[in-house]
């Protein structure tokens, strides 16, 4: 009888290349731009990433099933006798890549499209990626022998596994999208603004700022902005700016503007800075009176 041992490492070039490219375009943008704490930290992931995902090593022995990614911190064994069913299989593209579920199990690739289905006598699926699907068949085919057919029974209770698979994947779906949406609707709103005795306040649905009225060192309304050099960590669509950014003369601070819609508000509080307005002009006008009114009475 051949031997059942079987061992093939197949390298992830789209894990490799993809983040690679990505390190390349990211990285150096980050440190140009003086963000390199950033830069680091970038760096720092896309090469744990490379190391846990570069490959994917399968073996298969008298007893088991194992595989494994990268340098060998993910990994995961399959007993053989525990393989009711097994055969090749190719994923459509939009399956990607990594570990993640498909409708009706779990995906574990890191390249190309061939895999190798196993359904287990529990019920559960997995599909383990390779560029050997047929050496990996004939090794498990060594140790339990040739697949047996599904039942009536089994069929349909994977038809109602893929099914239920596919209505997951699609809420999940559904409900990111919806989050997204709802999140660029949030953002998309004019910014609450407010001023009192004491205090100036701006607001958005993820930024904020508040300076105390007495520490602020200067405002005035401007019909320009700076040009912007880079969003630090912040929500940009369209003419909508909300958050933290880099712009030449300011250095970083938040904006919470609308392009195309001067003034522009200019409150500076030390070496920090906000800069607000709203697309009708004469609500921006107003709100700088409102300011200037509040900043002389709380600094008399």
């Amino acid at each position: 009888m051949p031997s059942p041992h079987y061992r093939h490492t197949q390298v992830g070039w789209v894990t490799v290349v993809v983040l690679t490219a990505v390190g390349l375009a990211i990285g150096p943008f980050l440190w140009m731009v003086e963000l390199r704490v950033g830069a680091l930290i970038v760096a720092g992931l896309l090469l744990l990433s490379l190391a846990l995902f570069w490959s994917l090593t399968v073996a298969v022995n008298a007893s088991e099933l194992a595989f494994s990614f990268g340098i060998g911190l993910i990994r995961k064994r399959v007993a053989l006798m525990e393989i009711r069913h097994y055969r090749k299989v190719r994923n459509p593209w939009y399956y990607g890549w990594g570990i993640h579920f498909f409708p009706g199990g779990v995906l574990y690739n890191v390249s190309g499209f061939e895999a190798v289905e196993l359904s287990l006598a529990n019920g559960k699926r997995l599909r383990v990626g390779t560029d050997e699907p047929e050496a990996l068949c004939r090794a498990i085919e060594r140790v339990v022998g040739k697949t047996r057919p599904f039942s009536e029974e089994e069929q349909r209770l994977n038809r109602a596994r893929t099914r239920r698979g596919i209505v997951i994947f699609a809420a999940v779906a559904l409900v990111v999208i919806a989050g997204i949406a709802a999140l660029f609707h949030a953002e998309e709103q004019p910014p609450r603004v407010s001023v009192d005795a004491a205090h100036f306040r701006v607001d958005s649905f993820m930024y904020g700022e508040e300076y105390p009225l007495t520490e602020i060192t200067h405002f005035s309304l401007h019909p320009n902005l700076p040009r912007i050099r880079v969003r630090t960590n912040g929500y940009a669509l369209g003419a909508t700016l909300r958050g933290h950014f880099r712009l030449d003369r300011l250095g970083e601070g938040q904006l919470f503007v609308e392009l195309g819609h001067p003034p522009y508000l200019l409150v500076e509080h030390g070496r920090e800075y906000v800069v607000v307005n709203f697309e009708n002009p004469d609500e921006t006008q107003r709100l700088f009176e409102t300011l200037k009114t509040h900043y002389v009475n709380a600094n008399r």
